[in-house]
């Protein structure tokens, strides 16, 4: 990956699944239009996606957390990974500068990891000397959550690997123990920006939808504005998936 910082710290690792192919694809078209070559975790390839894009295949028949796990192995050859899954499609432009501090963040201490937005969290207090970065209240049931974040890869694995579920969502559920139980600690972004929903922030160093789809339909309740630009530069018809 190529930044107008010239500082490839991070990969952009996308999870997706052939199911979700019609979402897959512009989340693709905007990471291009931000010169943002990611890796695709994908259980096959298709002549609709682009032929140039990296693929990382995972079989199937394996559970979410296995998927990921095993895909994130192979890619032995990168030690730091921005993990999102498709439907966190960005809006605007990444500011590469913050990004590159936060790496610096990561590079310099125990932190594994930094999420990119404020999700869930009533409190957290600011750090000291990373501006925009929070801590997490002690007793956090937020620690883990499955937005957009950069990882030292070999703690994602490990969280991935380790942590019990066989579902997204008992997965989601038990990190939070597995992370509090083997000092898996992290921090998270937050500049003031406005709440999105019911739960989440907006994000001005990594602007994207958290998330596009709800429930397997198009989440025009929290961006109506955002999916209507992505509907019109792509030709989508937001019936055939639905609306929420």
């Amino acid at each position: 990956m190529t930044t107008p910082t010239g500082s490839p710290k991070f990969r952009v690792v996308v999870y997706s699944h052939s199911d979700y192919q019609d979402v897959l694809a512009p989340s693709l078209a905007r990471l291009e239009t931000y010169n943002i070559n990611p890796i695709i975790l994908y259980d096959r390839i298709s002549p609709k996606l682009p032929a140039a894009t990296e693929y990382i295949p995972y079989n199937d028949s394996l559970t979410y957390r296995e998927r990921v796990s095993s895909s994130l192995k192979k890619i032995d050859w990168e030690e730091y990974v921005l993990f999102m899954h498709e439907d966190f499609i960005l809006y605007g432009q990444p500011d590469w500068k913050r990004l590159d501090v936060y790496m610096d963040m990561l590079e310099s201490t125990p932190m594994s990891f930094v999420r990119l937005l404020k999700c869930g969290e009533i409190g957290g207090d600011p750090n000291r000397f990373w501006k925009g970065l929070h801590h997490f209240p002690e007793e956090s049931n937020h620690i883990f959550a499955i937005q957009a974040s950069i990882w030292k890869r070999e703690k994602l694995i490990e969280v991935y690997e380790k942590t019990p579920g066989n579902t997204i969502w008992d997965f989601e559920e038990n990190a939070q123990a597995y992370c509090h139980e083997n000092n898996i600690h992290g921090m998270f972004h937050y500049n003031g920006e406005n709440k999105r929903g019911l739960v989440h922030w907006d994000s001005n160093v990594w602007p994207y939808m958290a998330t596009a789809v709800l429930k397997g339909k198009w989440n025009m309740s929290e961006y109506r504005e955002e999916l209507l630009e992505l509907f019109s530069e792509h030709d989508i018809d937001p019936m055939v998936r639905g609306i929420v």
